[in-house]
């Protein structure tokens, strides 16, 4: 049997291996087609890190993909996922100790004004205040999976296996918070990172039709998402 190792850099956040094993068995055992986390060290004394060993999922990134449908399928499978129960996945996380924050939008905008004045740039002071005045006020908190560094759902993070979704990787950027909040992130994603990081792989209308298809179960308000764009 494979398995993967997920090794964390030293300097990632105290418990961060498990924090993602928390979330990611959770989410497996709610159907979302995630690798199980089989085992969890948060010793750093045994490879340098803490550390997960977690379930192989056969398939490619979806990036890869030979088929002319992956923006519908990337965007019904983003509908499938908001319209998944995450009631379950706070008392989880509440049981070994994280707080709400750690998973909320507004933990996420707390996180940035931390950054802001640990790192001294006041010059993005302003623009954090503009975010916290013009929040959009929702009530439906889903699945997201989250606007880190690395965690988006595009077709980066995806694995497809015999033209099915087979895999969701990366939820280091898991949140419970508005729908729009998930879809701008991978609106920008797919529209400012993948052109550079695979000039010519995505066709010129893949956004569009994405979002059609999303938006076919679940229509969304366009300034909702342009403002979470703004945040991304």
């Amino acid at each position: 049997k494979i398995l993967i190792l997920r090794l964390f850099p030293q300097h990632a956040s105290p418990r961060k291996a498990q924090w993602e094993a928390i979330v990611q068995n959770a989410l497996a055992t709610l159907g979302i087609p995630v690798p199980r986390v089989v085992l969890t060290c948060m010793s750093p004394s045994i490879l340098g890190g803490e550390f997960n060993i977690m379930e192989y999922v056969t398939g490619q990134p979806m990036i890869h993909a030979q088929q002319d449908d992956l923006p519908e399928i990337l965007g019904q499978a983003h509908a499938r996922l908001h319209e998944v129960d995450p009631a379950s996945i706070p008392k989880q996380l509440a049981n070994h100790g994280f707080i709400a924050e750690r998973f909320s939008f507004q933990g996420r905008m707390n996180g940035m004004q931390n950054r802001i004045a640990e790192a001294g740039y006041d010059w993005l002071t302003p623009g954090l205040q503009w975010l916290q005045e013009n929040k959009p006020s929702f009530t439906t908190s889903v699945i997201c999976h989250g606007a880190r560094c690395h965690g988006d759902f595009h077709p980066f993070n995806i694995l497809m296996h015999e033209g099915k979704i087979s895999g969701v990787l990366d939820w280091s950027g898991f949140r419970l918070a508005d729908p729009a909040y998930d879809i701008a992130s991978t609106k920008v994603v797919l529209s400012i990172l993948a052109p550079v990081l695979r000039p010519g792989l995505l066709s010129s209308d893949f956004i569009e039709r994405y979002l059609a298809a999303y938006q076919t179960k679940h229509p969304l308000d366009s300034n909702t998402i342009a403002y979470f764009e703004v945040v991304r």
